[in-house]
């Protein structure tokens, strides 16, 4: 990778800053590991995290900024909406499968430009950055990224309760409670100050809750190697719900879907497939999709379409085994 370019904007970085970071555990601890940098140097950055959709990049890129650094977000789903940061000062810390932007003068760095098949976290590579620049006391976060990302296994319970707390202020508290877990992270010393710390207990107890209820409804369902299961709940637990699952059940291929304002969108993990391939061409036409080999997403507007074009790419990929 090519980390000199990025310690480089990080320790140069002045004035305004902002950081966008994905919605979930690996993009949490991934802003969390920058702030904390930044905060070293007297600098409190401005916070947005997004999903992948215009509205939610939008404020972040029209931000009024001196630097902006995105993390943990696949650029090939945003480069269309980044045109307002052409020629100001912008970094882009990701792990996804998808093309330099260093054309548009963006600093760029992924370990898949080099390595396409390379499986590591965002928060990992931001973890290697500050490693670079001598900056220390937030490995932990790094790992935590990881864990969350499933590029690592968790070395205790500690670590995955954690990963699960984050899963649950994101879906009980929204994305307030998702940039003030991020802000906690960057302060907290340790990962056990994390876990106990009172005010996201009580969103970690919900989720739960509502995480076995789901369980037992796809238990009831699950017929296969292969299973479909639609979320319908009060708050999103799409991340945690199918993690769990495919904990419990390693060698089905599990698929959650789940209607929103925004279209249906989908979650799936798989040691069998390849779901990145899988998604990102039953999309096709209909949305966008892609991600990993082992854990990819979509979001589309006809499932029964993407269903159908999964389920022949899975035939396809069969055949050629």
């Amino acid at each position: 990778m090519k980390i000199k370019p990025a310690s480089h904007f990080l320790r140069n970085a002045k004035g305004k800053v902002g950081i966008m970071f994905h919605k979930d555990g690996d993009g949490a601890c991934s802003a969390a590991q920058v702030i904390a940098y930044l905060k070293s140097k007297n600098i409190t950055p401005e916070l947005f995290t997004a999903q992948y959709e215009e509205e939610e990049v939008s404020p972040f890129v029209n931000a009024t900024l001196d630097h902006y650094i995105i993390v943990d977000m696949a650029t090939d789903e945003i480069s269309k909406w980044l045109s307002p940061l052409e020629g100001k000062s912008v970094l882009i810390i990701d792990h996804h499968t998808s093309e330099s932007l260093e054309h548009l003068g963006f600093v760029h760095i992924n370990p898949r430009f080099e390595k396409p098949d390379l499986y590591i976290s965002a928060a990992e590579v931001v973890g290697q950055v500050l490693k670079h620049m001598e900056f220390s006391g937030k490995e932990w976060i790094a790992r935590l990224g990881g864990v969350c990302d499933r590029s690592l296994k968790p070395e205790d319970d500690n670590e995955e309760k954690a990963s699960t707390i984050i899963d649950a202020v994101r879906s009980v508290q929204k994305d307030k409670g998702l940039i003030s877990l991020a802000k906690f992270l960057a302060t907290a010393n340790n990962l056990e100050e994390f876990i106990f710390e009172e005010r996201f207990q009580k969103s970690y107890e919900e989720l739960w809750n509502e995480v076995d209820r789901q369980v037992s409804e796809y238990e009831l369902q699950a017929v296969g190697d292969v299973n479909f299961l639609e979320l319908r709940a009060n708050f999103s637990v799409t991340a945690i719900l199918v993690n769990k699952l495919f904990e419990l059940y390693p060698k089905r291929t599990i698929i959650i879907y789940r209607n929103t304002p925004h279209g249906i969108k989908i979650s799936g993990r798989s040691h069998k497939y390849d779901l990145n391939k899988a998604f990102s061409s039953a999309s096709e036409g209909i949305g966008t999709g892609g991600g990993h080999p082992q854990a990819s997403g979509a979001k589309v507007s006809d499932f029964s379409k993407f269903r159908k074009r999964v389920l022949a790419n899975f035939e396809e990929q069969d055949t050629k085994k």
